[in-house]
């Protein structure tokens, strides 16, 4: 496969891990024995102080590359001197392997085809785990002592993030599970089916995550079940905003020896809960397993001559109709009341910062809130907005099945095999909602009752919802928890709750984001039948009411606000730096600029570090001068030649002195 490097992250290019590998034949196959730029073979103890200083910059590693004796670029994986790490993983014949090709879907970071083309890589960057090495699973993922091959093509692409969550959530269970067995053994000689497993997932989705002593009495009731215990109780316990994936090492504290997995069912019935497999026989499936699938060929005889309509949109470019909206942020910023907001100005037709609304009417599915905090909150948006209350009573309807099980689909056992199958509340909330324009659903976690971690699990509950919006050509936005690290981080580790189907699946994604310092924004993440809208900034009005932050939403406005709040986030990067005797250049071209610099450093945000990324911190540092926080000063190069570097006035004024 020819190698193409146009697409490669800049977080890469900047990275100082670059080598060359050759490709030398060994006794049963070829192997990729890497170099050094200085042409030293890679060998011996490996992410050492020497391995590391030997590793060349992206450009250095391209000239060597051209000039010829190698077969392609290599990134070694590896610490690098900022406590994170580069990670990798690694599937190998994919093409041979279904189970990997569904996984490969779903595969977070940087991702690319290998050179012979039929294995994928994902390149990661974040923290440390245990190595997952080749047992004959296909799966590989390391974050030190291996480097991985860089082609530039084939896969997805993407941002590096951390892939470590989804190494030991998603990949080192069946890495570990390898030799497959038709039950799984535990460890006081229990076993439990694949039904029981549903069964559980079931029970434990009636159950809030919330209250610590309850987290523990559910781990301790799982433990016996070893690995398949720890999954359902990490699946679980993600569905609480107070989940950080380090609470996952309290699994290891539990020893579950006064209790057993039964009484899960038992907390759950006294909740509530009522098994949905007792009576699954009485909910259709999806599709029954016996339906000959059949493929719909469209018909392009009038392609050049028939009038074709463009997608149509609740509110262009966010969301769009006959598909499904993902809206995620943290707990406690406000997403059930930027929803409301949305409803409240399509129900009344009225413009919203930027976006101009066609009058429509819209459902509210309320999981999670009670009548009386939505009724609350939506008097208060009207109030704060001056919207005609009358309209929005006419054209907007809200349901509460805050008392009722939320689930609108649940996991279903039989022969091995687990499937979603629709409960009956899902048929319910289809009649709900007929005719309406813009249907949300709050949210993800109470409605979704599968394993958040399983990609078919999540397919199917989304391919149900976007069923919804086609059959209504209306607009769906399921809302969703994400924790505070990738909420923070514009979720761009595609960890919406789990597996990153949540996030391949919608068509549009918006996150509801606030950095510690910065401001709160409304960011458009992903558009499939769009540009991207611009990150609308958002303040809180009386009573939690999220509006605008220019208040009329104008562009000109909300860009000068972004303007201003990335030069506030580049100078705190920036005066770290400086602080930690870093020297950041006032050039703007070639490979050692001040956003290279930044670059290398954690402080900066995920969303300066692409090629948009890139220009809005030049951008900054150029307002940042205008305003006269930072100013340009003379400096001796190790050659002695002179340069131009960023300082802070009072350090240059001390300098000076």
């Amino acid at each position: 496969m020819a190698a193409s490097f146009d697409e490669l992250p800049e977080s890469m290019r900047a990275a100082r891990r670059w080598l060359l590998w050759r490709e030398e034949p060994s006794d049963s196959k070829s192997r990729k024995v890497p170099f050094y730029t200085t042409g030293v073979h890679r060998h011996g103890q490996l992410d050492t102080a020497v391995d590391t200083n030997s590793l060349a910059t992206f450009d250095d590693a391209v000239a060597v590359l051209a000039a010829g004796g190698y077969t392609g670029l290599g990134f070694a994986l590896g610490a690098d001197g900022t406590g994170n790490y580069w990670q990798g993983i690694d599937f190998d014949d994919v093409p041979n392997r279904p189970a990997l090709q569904l996984l490969a879907e779903d595969l977070p970071g940087y991702v690319e085809a290998s050179p012979s083309g039929r294995g994928i890589h994902a390149i990661g960057y974040g923290k440390e785990f245990a190595p997952a090495g080749s047992n004959g699973s296909g799966i590989e993922a390391y974050s030190r002592g291996r480097f991985f091959t860089v082609t530039g093509e084939g896969a997805g692409l993407g941002e590096p993030t951390c892939l470590a969550d989804h190494v030991e959530l998603v990949l080192r269970p069946i890495h570990r599970a390898h030799a497959s067995q038709p039950s799984v053994s535990v460890t006081r000689g229990e076993a439990v089916t694949p039904q029981q497993v549903a069964e559980l997932r079931s029970a434990l989705a009636s159950i809030r995550a919330d209250d610590r002593q309850v987290w523990i009495e559910n781990g301790q009731r799982l433990r016996s079940l070893g690995d398949v215990g720890r999954e359902l109780w990490i699946s679980w316990s993600q569905t609480s905003d107070k989940w950080r994936p380090a609470d996952a090492r309290t699994w290891d504290t539990l020893d579950g020896s006064q209790t057993s997995f039964r009484a899960v069912f038992a907390a759950a019935q006294a909740a509530g809960w009522v098994n949905p497999m007792s009576s699954a026989s009485a909910m259709p499936a999806i599709a029954a397993n016996d339906d000959m699938p059949s493929l719909k060929e469209i018909d392009l005889s009038a392609l050049l001559t028939a009038s074709l309509s463009p997608p149509g949109f609740v509110i262009e470019p966010l969301i769009p109709r006959r598909v499904v909206t993902l809206l995620g942020g943290h707990g406690g910023l406000g997403k059930t009341m930027l929803a409301l907001v949305i409803c409240a100005h399509v129900a009344a037709g009225r413009g919203w910062g930027p976006f101009a609304i066609e009058q429509g009417r819209a459902v509210f599915v309320s999981l999670e809130d009670d009548a009386p905090i939505i009724l609350f909150r939506l008097r208060a948006i009207i109030d704060e907005y001056s919207l005609p209350a009358d309209e929005v009573r006419a054209n907007l309807r809200i349901f509460d099945g805050t008392d009722i099980a939320p689930e609108l689909m649940v996991p279903h056992g039989a022969g091995g095999v687990v499937t979603m199958r629709e409960t009956p509340l899902l048929g319910v909330v289809s009649e709900a909602v007929q005719g309406a324009d813009l249907t949300i659903i709050d949210n993800a976690s109470e409605s979704f009752g599968g394993n958040a971690n399983d990609p078919m699990q999540v397919k199917a509950f989304l391919r149900r919802l976007k069923a919804i919006a086609m059959r209504n050509d209306a607009g769906l936005v399921l809302l969703a928890h994400v924790d505070k690290a990738s909420a923070k981080n514009g979720a761009q580790g595609n960890s919406y709750l789990g597996t990153a189907a949540w996030h391949n699946s919608a068509r549009s994604r918006l996150a509801l984001v606030k950095d510690d310092n910065g401001p709160m924004e409304l960011r458009h993440e992903k558009s499939n039948l769009a540009a991207k809208a611009q990150p609308i900034l958002l303040q809180q009005a009386r009573n939690g009411v999220l509006v605008p932050a220019d208040g009329g939403g104008s562009r000109e406005s909300a860009e000068a606000l972004i303007a201003a709040a990335d030069a506030d986030a580049v100078y705190g990067v920036l005066v770290h730096a400086i602080n930690a005797g870093l020297t950041v250049t006032a050039a703007t071209a070639g490979p050692s600029t001040a956003w290279h610099v930044l670059a290398s450093l954690p402080e900066l945000g995920p969303q300066y570090r692409n090629h948009d990324g890139k220009r809005r911190v030049q951008a900054a540092l150029v307002k940042l001068s205008r305003d006269g926080r930072i100013i340009r000063a003379e400096f001796k190069k190790p050659d002695r030649h002179t340069g131009t570097r960023w300082e802070l006035p009072q350090r240059a004024a001390d300098i000076a002195a």
